[in-house]
């Protein structure tokens, strides 16, 4: 399986490489960071207006923007998205645990069901199953919107970085609500 998919994914990347190029897209990326800082530059101003200057303190030294740095990003700015992107993280990990959480629970009712239901009723033995087969499609239903949720709170700054990090929470949520559940 892991060999499949390594190859599946190499002839993937090989395959988009190809059709960047032919559709001439290579760097669009690049290209997009570019518009959106000339765009914060602007302070969200017209072009034809002049560029406002913010007010400082008196200090010289500035904390906020480093000098080395053409982008005009803010250090601040990206402390916050690693905050951000942190959180996101924890909060999957807590839903992963919560799931496999949800897995012992099941697997304490279903040895304990003939000790409540008794002997008396056979077919009580298969409600721990039925129910715990409608778990993952109640889970996947519930945590689409929560993974997507998480992903718009963390203010990517391009649509293929979002979009990059919202298949790795879906593929990680799926994985354990998938592997783990069944």
């Amino acid at each position: 399986m892991t060999l499949w998919s390594s190859i599946s994914l190499s002839l993937w990347k090989r395959r988009s490489s190809v059709l960047a190029y032919q559709w001439k897209v290579i760097g669009t990326e690049e290209l997009e960071l570019e518009l959106i800082n000339a765009s914060a530059n602007l302070g969200g101003a017209s072009a034809s207006a002049a560029p406002q200057i913010p007010p400082t303190d008196g200090d010289d030294d500035d904390d906020d923007a480093d000098p080395a740095d053409p982008s005009g990003r803010s250090v601040l700015g990206e402390v916050d998205l690693v905050m951000r992107v942190m959180l996101s993280f924890c909060a999957i990990a807590l839903i992963a645990v919560a799931i496999v959480l949800l897995m012992l629970v099941y697997f304490d009712i279903e040895a304990h069901t003939e000790q409540y239901f008794g002997a008396d009723y056979p077919f009580t033995r298969y409600i721990p199953q039925v129910l715990y087969s409608a778990v993952p499609v109640l889970l996947s239903v519930v945590l689409e919107p929560v993974v997507a949720a998480l992903n718009e709170f963390e203010m990517h700054p391009t649509a293929a970085a979002a979009e990059d990090a919202l298949i790795v929470k879906q593929f990680t949520v799926q994985f354990f609500n998938r592997s783990v559940m069944s």
